[in-house]
């Protein structure tokens, strides 16, 4: 997870003119003139650690499915809600529930994986075998590899037996059968609609928008600790562009008289006036080094990150949390054999 900081970068420093050669015209130094002054704008800033991604979600989310036909709509459902997408035709595979486990582990923090297949006995069983494996995967990582074993919950999200009822989804003659293709033919659009409902369900929607929110507190709070320390110096920066600009206007009618006859005097007037600017520029080093060392140890009250708001899932057909005895019952449960 990103950690919110910002950095904070000074004005350029142009200082006091130094005494120009006799051909120069003495400048002007106001800066509301825009022909001269000590400091340039005002102080730049960044902010950092307020990009949303998917990771900031509380749940690594992935779609599995049993036929390959159903890949453009998981593909894009996938790309569209930064989760996994994990294709298969059949049963999956003991190593492919090992590669899962390695995947969600990983990432550090819970997952939840969202099974399709069809309304049939192989079909409603591979989500369970799916659980099986995993609740075995599990019990291996935790009693013989004496490690941390991932919280995963797994359930099956199309196409379930209420589905099928509400939208009168059409059935093998003589069975219960449905297949997931029915859906798709008879409502096109309802399996991507099924799906991102689920997915929703298990992401903060708003977290985009409250990062970015947090983003401009962040920004606002810096901005306005470094215009204060701007505002604490601009009286005396002022007062010191208003002193050095007497002084040029002091010397600038020298200079005009004394011209290319006077080129010895020209030198040593430059000298007088580099004297009696010395301290000025001294001062106004010692100012820049001020504003400097304030903003490098400018301290902003950041917002924290938001972090993700959902609400907690119970009732799925795996959950890694049970423990063997009722999560065996779950299985059964959903196998009508209790």
């Amino acid at each position: 997870m990103p950690i919110p900081e910002f950095s904070v970068e000074s004005p350029w420093f142009n200082g006091l003119p130094d005494a120009p050669d006799t051909i120069d015209v003495m400048p002007n130094i106001r800066a509301r003139a825009h022909l001269y002054s000590l400091l340039d704008d005002e102080p730049t800033f960044e902010v950092q650690g307020y990009e949303y991604s998917p990771d900031l979600q509380p749940y690594v989310i992935e779609l599995w499915d049993e036929k390959s036909g159903d890949v453009g709509v998981m593909r894009n459902l996938a790309h569209e809600h930064g989760i996994n997408y994990q294709p298969g035709v059949g049963y999956a595979s003991i190593t492919n529930i090992k590669r899962m486990l390695k995947r969600v582990a990983s990432y550090g923090k819970p997952a939840r994986i969202l099974y399709v297949s069809d309304l049939d006995d192989a079909g409603q069983n591979m989500p369970i075998q799916v659980g099986r494996h995993s609740q075995f995967g599990c019990w291996e990582l935790t009693e013989i590899a004496r490690s941390v074993a991932p919280e995963i919950m797994i359930d099956n999200a199309a196409l379930t037996a209420e589905q099928v009822e509400r939208l009168n989804l059409p059935q093998f003659t003589d069975t219960t059968k449905t297949e997931i293709d029915a859906l798709e033919a008879l409502y096109p659009g309802e399996l991507e609609r099924l799906l991102k409902e689920r997915i929703e369900e298990l992401q903060d929607t708003d977290l985009p928008q409250k990062v970015a929110d947090a983003r401009r507190e962040a920004e606002e709070a810096v901005r306005n600790g470094a215009s204060g320390v701007m505002e604490d110096h601009r009286y005396r920066i002022e007062g010191i562009e208003e002193e050095a600009q007497e002084v040029i206007n002091r010397y600038r009618t020298y200079y005009r008289i004394l011209g290319e006859k006077m080129e010895a005097r020209y030198r040593r007037l430059g000298e007088r006036y580099e004297r009696h600017m010395a301290d000025l520029k001294e001062q106004a080093r010692e100012e820049h080094a001020e504003i400097e060392e304030e903003l490098a140890e400018l301290e902003a009250n950041l917002p924290e990150l938001p972090e993700a708001e959902v609400e907690d899932t119970s009732g799925w057909l795996f959950d890694s949390r049970r423990d063997f005895l009722d999560q065996t019952r779950r299985f059964r449960r959903a196998k009508g054999w209790e």
